[in-house]
């Protein structure tokens, strides 16, 4: 089974929160703990995390607040997903070819390679903007199996 972990679905949460508050907002930790229902060990974890990577800002203090450092419509799922896993790769040979003596002639390489493509590219063609209006996610994103 191929599933993102704890940490990443955290993250989601957390940024998609900071998506759906007003712009520019600071967001308290108690709000965003309460809104998603991320243990506040973790919540402390992902928003170093985010801030390290860029796309959250913290302001310190005792009255310490949390706001989205890029706005919603240019932050797209692939980065936060990315932040939590790093890039985002089905098996070894297609991130390090030179690790297999096979990823040149072998068959099934092409298709991890596609497989990988086509994910990080559903990922990246959605934003938070999108996540925090879900009626244009599921009209403009969304496809039929």
């Amino acid at each position: 089974m191929l599933r993102f972990s704890k940490t990443v679905d955290y993250m989601v949460r957390c940024v998609l929160f900071l998506a759906r508050s007003t712009p520019g907002q600071l967001v308290s930790r108690q709000a965003i703990v309460a809104g998603t229902d991320i243990p506040d060990l973790f919540f402390r974890k992902i928003v170093q995390e985010l801030s390290r990577a860029g796309v959250l800002r913290i302001t310190r203090g005792p009255k310490g607040a949390y706001a989205l450092a890029i706005p919603p419509e240019k932050l797209t799922l692939l980065q936060v997903v990315e932040i939590g896993t790093g890039e985002i790769c089905l098996n070894e040979c297609v991130a390090r070819p030179a690790t297999c003596g096979h990823s040149g002639t072998c068959s099934v390489h092409v298709v991890w390679q596609d497989v990988r493509r086509k994910f990080r590219e559903s990922l990246r063609a959605v934003t938070f903007a999108d996540l925090a209006n879900p009626d244009a996610v599921t009209k403009t994103k969304a496809r039929p199996d």
